[in-house]
């Protein structure tokens, strides 16, 4: 039933997660605590964590049908197929090994340096009707020392297959109060330093809504800041992203559009759009963060916002990503120009599936408007803003 699912995502959605879904359930009530029956969207996300380590070689022996060499591009010198999982996908490194037989690059965290629990629960809510999931984990994390190893291990274990992911590791240094920002910078200086030698790069992510203290990192000095941090550490070879926040009003979009450009003034390369957004909840929080097709119109405003306005920038898009059409029009239209695309929410409804059924959309796509391989349409896309005086 496994191998039908990664076939047809449908039966991944009707059937696998449905029991899923019944299995946790059942484990939450019979626990004693009472706490995992709040938590039973994690219950799900634990126990496929644990399947899909168990059925590496269920993965491996269909890895070349996700590794399609016409659907491989370039970014920042690293050639891969340009469909990832989005940041909190695998927060702590537990899916590196299943996740690199599926995808074309790896995106694990948010990376913190201490250990963190996060909020209490409950702090996930999913719909099964609509398809979006609220959440205020609030950045939940085994911490720096725990990630790495899982790191490591994997680095070490990709020499014999021949096969080497690029993984952008996302990363944010967490200030405990306004007059200890610094501690921000010597989080980042720890993170970087101790993951430098076994990434391709990093993702900066410092919009999570339910993390109420990186609100004082969202600031033009502070994306300046740490985009010129990272770029005197990791160096001119290392990809550097961060990950923006939607927008509801044109004042959200100017004030976003002044962090965007502080970011690429400090040596940023460009931008992960979009992270969850804001939503009141009946939560100790007050609020949560939305993922999932609630979404796709916020993402779709922020690439072509921020494709307008620097051109040439790197873009990884995320956000309501369901359909191949959708991800097509995404690399191909001239006002988006995306060079990665991911994901988190979706394939929690559909399984990795998704990303078979994505990429081969894309693909067959692609050959129908007559374009050989993933590089010629974005050659194309670039010829054609170039030619349109937008360079």
């Amino acid at each position: 039933m496994f191998e039908a699912g990664i076939d047809e995502p449908l039966i991944f959605r009707l059937f696998l997660r449905t029991a899923a879904y019944f299995d946790a359930y059942l484990k939450a009530y019979l626990s004693v605590d009472g706490e995992a029956s709040r938590n039973i969207a994690e219950i799900v996300h634990n126990d496929a964590t644990r399947f899909l380590n168990a059925n590496l070689d269920i993965l491996e022996r269909r890895f070349k049908e996700f590794d399609i060499d016409d659907m491989k591009t370039e970014v920042k010198g690293r050639v891969f197929v340009p469909f990832g999982p989005a940041a909190g996908f695998d927060k702590n490194g537990d899916l590196l090994e299943p996740f690199s037989r599926v995808f074309g690059f790896l995106k694990p965290g948010t990376v913190v340096v201490p250990y963190r629990e996060g909020n209490k629960a409950p702090r996930i809510d999913v719909d099964h009707v609509l398809e979006n999931i609220d959440n205020a984990q609030g950045f939940p994390s085994e911490g720096l020392e725990y990630f790495l190893a899982k790191l490591i291990l994997y680095r070490q274990n990709e020499l014999p297959r021949g096969v080497r992911k690029p993984v952008y590791a996302s990363i944010c240094g967490i200030p405990p109060s306004p007059d200890k920002m610094n501690q921000a910078y010597k989080e980042m200086e720890i993170l970087i330093a101790n993951l430098l030698p076994y990434v391709d790069g990093f993702e900066w992510n410092p919009f999570s809504p339910n993390t109420a203290s990186l609100q004082m990192l969202r600031t033009p000095e502070h994306f300046e800041a740490t985009a010129r941090f990272i770029h005197e550490m990791a160096g001119e070879d290392i990809l550097k992203l961060v990950k923006m926040g939607p927008y509801r009003t044109e004042e959200e979009r100017k004030e976003s559009f002044r962090l965007a450009e502080a970011w690429m003034k400090g040596g940023g390369d460009g931008f992960t759009v979009v992270n969850t957004l804001k939503v009141p909840k009946n939560w100790p929080y007050g609020s949560a963060g939305r993922s999932g097709r609630d979404l796709t119109g916020y993402m779709i405003k922020a690439v072509t916002d921020l494709r307008r306005e620097f051109p040439e920038s790197v873009i990884s898009a995320t956000g309501g990503i369901f359909d191949p059409y959708l991800a097509y029009t995404l690399f191909r239209d001239d006002d988006k120009k995306v060079n990665m695309v991911e994901g988190y929410t979706p394939y929690t409804f559909y399984g990795l599936g998704l990303a078979k059924l994505l990429m081969y959309g894309v693909l067959l796509r692609m050959k129908r408007g007559g374009y050989q391989n993933m590089t010629e349409l974005q050659r194309r896309v670039a010829t054609s803003q170039t030619s349109s005086g937008r360079s």
